[in-house]
């Protein structure tokens, strides 16, 4: 593949799914700038790597593969760093302003909610809620995970109830 080419074909990948690559990043790390940093690292790992794309899955599947395994490798490292550091670099998770159990909720107020609660799943769990978001086929979705596609349904029916719960939790107010 010439220079060209390369371009054009990573240029169209890129803006095809520039937003779900990122929500993969945002499901493995919560701090912005760590953020854009681990996506423009994901994005060279895109460039170096085209020419390897043998075409054997679809390009979405390809891309999703690489964001995850970037993903991951940042968060090996960042451990070892830490752990190097010897300092813990947990900052509790920010959720949005939650919805109360009013009528007068309003639907962005019920989307905030939700996803307080997928944030506070495990990063695994967390990145199968978002490619499900994104209406990714399960077959799909456990070749990005390197699970089965049954797994993948096992997993997500599983997460459905657990953050179902999460929010009827929320709800429950003592009187």
């Amino acid at each position: 593949m010439n220079a060209p080419e390369k371009e054009a074909q990573f240029a169209s990948a890129v803006a095809q799914h520039r937003d779900a690559l990122y929500r993969v990043c945002c499901a493995y790390v919560r701090d912005e700038a760590d953020r854009q940093d681990i996506f423009q690292e994901v994005l060279i790992r895109l460039w170096n790597s085209l020419e390897g794309f043998r075409g054997e899955s679809n390009l979405a599947t390809w891309l999703y593969r690489v964001a995850v395994n970037t993903c991951l490798s940042w968060l090996r490292r960042e451990k070892r760093r830490n752990r190097i550091l010897e300092r813990v670099r947990e900052e509790p998770p920010t959720d949005p302003p939650a919805a109360g159990p009013e009528t007068g909720a309003s639907p962005d107020e019920a989307v905030a909610r939700l996803y307080a609660c997928v944030a506070r799943l495990a990063p695994v769990d967390r990145l199968l809620v978002s490619l499900y978001l994104e209406e990714m086929p399960s077959a799909e979705i456990g070749a990005v995970l390197g699970i089965s596609d049954g797994n993948v349904r096992v997993k997500l029916h599983r997460l459905k109830n657990q953050l179902r719960q999460m929010l009827e939790e929320e709800d429950y107010e003592p009187r």
